[in-house]
């Protein structure tokens, strides 16, 4: 990593990743091993990373040089920013608990699956987050979103439930959701609506229980607020460092000793 170049983003913005027509995996470079590594850093630490790691994670038992370069760009952009973590500071003091959630319809042209991003923040610091294909085609960008978000709140409800064991202050009331679609919130509030919604699988009306039970309260956020949106996508510098710091992802001093 030393002797990366060091780029602004995770991914390019103006790349999309394919299956390649030739399989060059059996090139000695150590694409799994590089993938490895990184999947545990978007895991663990680093949540910026995490969409491109999960793109070029489809591709270990077949990829092109393509791939490779995506990956060694992911590597350096960590070079550039190696002294970068999450900091928790506590700035959020009106809901302990805040889910967005996000998808980009149709997004990998291989299979046109739709990519689910989602991140919760606890007291203004992310806890928990996901960026990864949903499993199966989405007919329409509500559609996306309402998948999106079921499969949100499903993690909403487990952290809800750690929180009310581990938190003396917890009161029980519901997990913010926020999510950018008027359409799939809509298809929350309103399961009457049948005809948009008979397509969509019962397992992801799970929502709809959640919302009525109290556990979550889906809410409205312009697309500019939106911070899931660091996870469905590559962004261009400007949006995707601006989310970074929104999501309290930043550069932290060096610890003597």
């Amino acid at each position: 990593m030393e002797s990366c170049a060091p780029k602004a983003t995770p991914a390019d913005s103006n790349t999309h990743l394919m299956e390649p027509t030739k399989n060059d995996s059996n090139e000695k470079v150590p694409y799994r091993e590089a993938i490895g590594s990184l999947l545990f850093l978007s895991i663990v630490t680093r949540p910026d990373i995490s969409f491109a790691v999960g793109v070029v994670s489809r591709y270990c038992e077949n990829h092109d040089q393509s791939h490779w370069k995506a990956v060694r760009r992911i590597i350096s952009y960590l070079s550039g920013t190696a002294q970068h973590g999450i900091c928790f500071n506590g700035s959020d003091k009106r809901s302990p608990l805040v889910g967005y959630t996000d998808a980009d319809y149709g997004g990998c042209l291989d299979s046109r699956l739709s990519t689910t991003g989602s991140v919760f923040l606890l007291y203004g610091g992310p806890i928990a987050w996901c960026s990864r294909r949903q499993r199966c085609v989405a007919t329409s960008t509500t559609t996306a979103e309402y998948i999106a978000a079921s499969e949100t709140v499903k993690e909403a409800v487990c952290i809800r439930r750690i929180l009310a064991n581990l938190m003396t202050e917890w009161d029980g009331f519901p997990v913010r959701i926020l999510c950018d679609n008027q359409g799939a919130i809509q298809l929350t509030k309103h399961p009457n609506q049948r005809q948009k919604t008979k397509h969509i699988d019962i397992r992801y009306h799970y929502i709809r229980e959640q919302q009525k039970e109290g556990s979550v309260e889906m809410e409205y956020v312009e697309s500019t607020h939106q911070l899931a949106d660091i996870f469905t996508k590559a962004l261009p510098e400007p949006r995707f460092t601006n989310l970074r710091e929104r999501l309290g992802i930043v550069e932290v001093p060096k610890m003597n000793g």
